[in-house]
C-alpha cells in the first residue's frame, strides 16, 4: 500500500500501516528473504553463526522498528526475527516508508538516529 501524501499526524501514519497478529514464538522474518516492509514490535533478532547455529543478537521492545536496513539497502534480510509474546505488529511497506522519510523530517531524523545506534552497537560487538 503506497500513500502519496504527507504524514502530518498519527492517524495518517496508522492508516498507511498493515496490522498483523502473531502468537508468541512466531518467526516473522527470515534471514535471506527479500523484504519490502519494516515491522514494529517486541522480538528477538537472530543470526546464524559460522557453525550454522542461531544466536540472539538483539532484543527489540514494543515500539521498536526493524527490517528497515533491507529496504534501504535493497538487499535480502540479514537476520531473522521471532515474536517474544503474543503481539499485534505494524508493517509498513517500502514505498510508504520512502514517502514518510521524504515528507517528514522528524521521521527521517529518527530513522538516522536508530541506524546510528545500531551501527554503534555493531562496532561494540566487533571490538
Amino acid at each position: 500500500m503506497a500513500i502519496d501524501h504527507n504524514f502530518g499526524n498519527t492517524d495518517e501514519f496508522l492508516h498507511a500501516t498493515h496490522r498483523r497478529r502473531y502468537p508468541r514464538g512466531s518467526r516473522i522474518i527470515y534471514a535471506g528473504e527479500e523484504s519490502d516492509y519494516l515491522t514494529q514490535g517486541s522480538v528477538t533478532v537472530l543470526i546464524e553463526d559460522a557453525n550454522g547455529q542461531e544466536i540472539i543478537v538483539a532484543y527489540l521492545n514494543e515500539g521498536d522498528f526493524f527490517g528497515e536496513m533491507a529496504i534501504l539497502n535493497d538487499k535480502p534480510r540479514n537476520a531473522s526475527a521471532e515474536v517474544i509474546e503474543d503481539a499485534q505488529m505494524l508493517a509498513i511497506d517500502g514505498r510508504t516508508l520512502g514517502v514518510m522519510i521524504t515528507s517528514n523530517a522528524e521521521i527521517a531524523v529518527r530513522l538516522i538516529r536508530r541506524l546510528a545506534r545500531r551501527l554503534d552497537s555493531a562496532n561494540t560487538l566487533i571490538d
